[in-house]
């Protein structure tokens, strides 16, 4: 990892008031270093924990079964 955002999600929209297959968007800013390797593939992992516990939540696919704690996405240069 080579840079990180975290801070409350769904200020407006408390996640205890999400519904399930809800679609909610955020914009986040993440400053990537120009110390960071040009030569590796760049992806962005997308994860939700607890913040009175640090829990990470579960990510559960379309199937309903969970996959992981996290979301990758591959990026491009």
């Amino acid at each position: 990892m080579v840079a990180q955002s975290d801070g409350v999600t769904g200020e407006d929209r408390p996640t205890t008031w999400w519904l399930p297959g809800q679609v909610i968007s955020e914009t986040r800013s993440i400053v990537i270093p120009a110390t960071a390797a040009n030569d590796l593939a760049p992806s962005l992992a997308v994860g939700i924990y607890r913040l009175d516990t640090q829990e990470r939540l579960l990510v559960t696919g379309s199937s309903g079964k969970p996959q992981g704690d996290t979301i990758t996405i591959p990026l491009s240069r």
